[in-house]
């Protein structure tokens, strides 16, 4: 059947839909049926901000599947909000869903630079304001996610009984790079482990897998890696690839995460 209705108003219904936990919307691929209804008759409805160029939103798609797959089980809603790029728009965005009636925010930390009055309106109503991953705003905003700090520090008790000296591969020390750095050290000598000297990486939005290279070096077989963040996981096993080495048999690697070799597929390096 042809309905002649206007773009807006199919634009209005399907948001509509989205807000009350009938469908999903996910960017560059559309409206999805949610599989699994919110069992409450009106879901609490949780604003999750991205950037608006959708760049890191893209790069998070192991995590933001996480969050989309555990929400109906808490009956939240999450519904997507691109972040403007200016932080007085971003405050004009908080406030505008706030009077909307939002009961909750989820953000990625590196979107926030600076806690505008719209987060402190939030905190004044009760409304969460949740990051994940990490708080850029410690004390005063929380977070959910991994604890950074135990998760690098378990990991290098299982690096203690392969007993081969292990090369840490991170981002440089900020924010949450500082706290896997740290409870790699921590790991390392509680455990007696022998860590050759770390490779890190300064960390940019625009990661390129030369700066791996430049700084591994050529001599890399027969070696034990540990990688902090998925990206870098990536990118050792593609350089490793390229010289014609592979994980485990001709070195070996201790990732943090699931890692895509190629379209379609992925390995989980643990």
């Amino acid at each position: 059947a042809t309905f002649d209705a206007p773009q807006s108003q199919v634009r209005k219904a399907l948001r509509r839909l989205v807000e009350e936990g009938y469908l999903d919307c996910l960017r560059s691929s559309g409206y999805f049926v949610r599989e699994h209804h919110p069992k409450s008759a009106r879901p609490r409805r949780v604003a999750f901000c991205v950037e608006a160029d959708g760049g890191e939103y893209s790069r998070e798609d192991f995590y933001t599947g996480s969050l989309f797959s555990r929400a109906a089980a808490f009956d939240l809603n999450l519904v997507v909000h691109p972040l403007p790029a200016e932080a007085c728009e971003r405050d004009a965005l908080f406030m505008e869903l706030l009077e909307r009636g939002f009961e909750g925010f989820i953000c990625f930390p590196h979107a926030m630079k600076e806690p505008f009055p719209a987060l402190w309106e939030s905190r004044k109503r009760g409304v969460p304001v949740i990051f994940w991953d990490y708080s850029p705003f410690q004390g005063i905003f929380p977070s959910v996610g991994v604890d950074h700090f135990q998760a690098c520090f378990d990991a290098a008790g299982v690096l203690a009984k392969v007993g081969l000296p292990v090369t840490y591969i991170g981002f440089d020390v900020k924010e949450q790079n500082r706290l896997k750095f740290e409870g790699f050290k921590a790991g390392c000598e509680a455990f007696g482990v022998e860590a050759d000297p770390p490779v890190l990486i300064p960390y940019a939005e625009r990661f390129s897998p030369e700066a791996l290279r430049e700084r591994l070096g050529e001599e890399a077989g027969d070696k034990l890696f540990f990688t902090s963040t998925r990206l870098l996981t990536e990118a050792l096993v593609g350089l490793m690839m390229d010289r014609g080495l592979m994980p485990g048999r001709d070195y070996r690697l201790l990732g943090t995460d699931m890692v895509k070799l190629l379209e379609g597929s992925s390995l989980l390096i643990d």
